[in-house]
C-alpha cells in the first residue's frame, strides 16, 4: 500500500509542476506584455508577482520532491501549506477577472480559444487544478505518515 500511495504521489507531484508551470507561463505573458506596452507604471499590480512567485515555488518544490527517494514527512506539512498559498492565488485571479465579465469563475469550457477572457479563465482554471493537485497530495502524505506511525516507523530510536 505505501508503495501505490508513493506512486500516486509521484502522479501528484507531477501534476503540480505542470499545473504552476502553465500559470506562470500565462501570468508571465501578461507581464511581458505589460513592460513592452510602455505604461507609465513602473510595477504591475503586485498580485501577479505574488502568484508569479508561488507558482516558482511550487515547481521547484514539486522538482525536488517527485524524486521518490526524497519524500518526507515534512514535505506534507509544507503541502499544506502551498495549498493556502494556492488558495489565495486563485482568489486573487478571481477577483481580477471580474473586470472583464467573463461570466462564471466555473465556465472552463472556452480556455482553448484565443482571446483576454480565455487567457485569464485558462489562470483561474490551472490554479484551481493546482490547489487540488495539493490538498490531494497533502492528504494521501498525511495518510502515509499516519500509516507509518501506526506501524511504529514515525522515529527510529538512538541505540548506544
Amino acid at each position: 500500500m505505501v508503495a501505490a500511495g508513493r506512486l500516486v504521489l509521484v502522479f501528484l507531484r507531477f501534476g503540480e509542476f505542470l499545473f504552476a508551470a502553465l500559470v506562470a507561463g500565462l501570468i508571465g505573458s501578461y507581464l511581458q506584455a505589460f513592460e513592452s506596452s510602455g505604461v507609465s507604471q513602473s510595477w504591475p499590480e503586485s498580485r501577479f508577482m505574488y502568484i508569479e512567485a508561488i507558482a516558482g515555488l511550487s515547481i521547484l518544490l514539486a522538482l525536488i520532491w517527485l524524486v521518490p527517494k526524497v519524500m518526507g514527512w515534512v514535505h506534507y506539512l509544507t503541502d499544506f501549506v502551498l495549498l493556502l498559498l494556492w488558495v489565495v492565488s486563485y482568489g486573487l485571479l478571481v477577483d481580477f477577472t471580474k473586470q472583464f465579465n467573463c461570466g462564471s469563475i466555473w465556465a472552463f469550457n472556452e480556455i482553448t480559444k484565443p482571446g483576454t477572457c480565455q487567457r485569464w479563465m485558462a489562470a483561474v482554471a490551472f490554479s484551481f487544478l493546482s490547489i487540488c493537485f495539493w490538498f490531494i497530495s497533502a492528504l494521501v502524505g498525511l495518510c502515509l505518515v499516519f500509516r507509518s506511525v501506526n506501524a511504529g516507523k514515525w522515529y527510529r530510536p538512538i541505540r548506544m
